[in-house]
């Protein structure tokens, strides 16, 4: 819903998020979770900020 109103730009940046954090929740591997880092870092986070400043202006 949220894509389908605008309120975020690219929904497969989200969806990857969701799926990346279903696999978190039981995961021990630490070679994934450093990978994950790098994901939340470079995808997730700016997909955030950019979600943020668009609920700012309201």
């Amino acid at each position: 819903m949220a894509f389908q109103i605008d309120l975020i730009g690219d929904g497969h940046v989200w969806m990857d998020a969701l799926s990346k954090r279903n696999l978190t929740t039981h995961t021990y591997d630490e070679a994934l979770v450093k990978t994950l880092i790098m994901s939340i870092r470079q995808e997730y986070l700016p997909a955030l900020k950019t979600m943020y400043d668009e609920l700012s202006k309201e």
